[in-house]
């Protein structure tokens, strides 16, 4: 069905049919009022040309809103991805994001307790489809076991992107390695029961809360900085090289489709938004004001829930 849809919307464009999902998600919609379900947080008046930059791309964000939350996320990681390049010199991608997570948004958190209890607040209403997205990544990928130089050297780059800095040999957050070796050891992503658990299991860490090794009587307690690192480098990253790299079919384009397709999406898109938010308080000149920031995450956190409270814990 979804294939011969396909075709026939590409051939007969623009005269195109909605998907099943789309159709769906069009009439969840009809409930609400566009103001209800997002609010971009107010940026101050500024001449500067890397802001504008910025501005740009979080204009095309808002365009793609409601119906392409998939195209919001895009547009949201251009503008974070260029804040980040902006900010440090190095071009690598992947020790900028660890960079902007320890030095940027932790300095943040540490003097203002508010964003950072909103924040997490949003973090913990990750959906478990996320979850079960990110658990295909950890659970797909080579060993997370870091005890000497061949076990280091069998890393994948998925693995060192989390556990080091660019594959530096020094081991940051041997938190996420127990974490993820558990995973590992326990679940199999073609299982469904599996890996829901598993899901399971990644949702309940990114909420600050303890897991439990019984097989070795581990705890396992992901600290901040952690949780901030699989967000940023690993759940949001990933998901990032998989649409730029054309290693998933288009999300909302598929039979398999559903209304927890897009609260992914929508998640995704929120949590890089105000990840970008965050680190705006501090680029160049203050951008956003402080309160206003706090405000936004608890709107759009409240707004998200509202718009997908039967799929996020589905």
């Amino acid at each position: 069905m979804s294939k011969q849809t396909r075709v026939d919307n590409f051939n007969n464009w623009p005269k195109s049919k909605l998907f099943d999902a789309e159709a769906t998600f069009i009439d969840k919609l009809n409930n609400f009022k566009y103001e209800e379900i997002f609010s971009p947080c107010k940026i101050k008046e500024n001449n500067d040309y890397d802001t504008h930059i910025l501005i740009s791309y979080l204009l095309d964000m808002v365009d793609s809103l409601p119906k392409r939350p998939d195209h919001s996320f895009d547009w949201v990681w251009r503008a974070f991805e260029y804040m980040v390049s902006d900010r440090f010199s190095n071009t690598n991608t992947t020790s900028n994001l660890r960079k902007i997570v320890e030095q940027d948004i932790t300095s943040i958190f540490i003097n203002n307790e508010n964003i950072k209890e909103s924040f997490f607040s949003l973090v913990k209403e990750i959906p478990l489809q996320s979850c079960e997205y990110f658990v295909k990544a950890i659970l797909n990928t080579n060993s997370f076991s870091y005890a000497n130089d061949n076990e280091y050297k069998q890393l994948s780059p998925f693995a060192k992107r989390l556990l080091t800095d660019n594959g530096d040999s020094t081991l940051l957050n041997p938190n996420i390695q127990k974490l993820f070796n558990y995973l590992i050891s326990r679940y199999n992503y073609i299982n469904s029961e599996s890996r829901r658990n598993a899901a399971l299991i990644i949702k309940n860490a990114l909420s600050g809360n303890e897991i439990e090794n019984k097989d070795n009587n581990e705890k396992i307690k992901l600290e901040s900085n952690d949780i901030l690192i699989i967000l940023l480098s690993g759940l949001g990253y990933s998901f990032r090289n998989d649409r730029a790299h054309a290693k998933s079919i288009s999300p909302f384009r598929s039979s398999k489709a559903t209304i927890k397709t897009y609260a992914h999406c929508w998640f995704m898109f929120l949590l890089i938004y105000e990840m970008l938010n965050i680190c705006l308080l501090n680029y160049k000149i203050s951008l956003i004001d402080m309160n206003d920031l706090h405000d936004n995450i608890v709107f759009n956190c409240n707004s998200y829930k509202k718009l997908f409270k039967n799929q996020i814990s589905k």
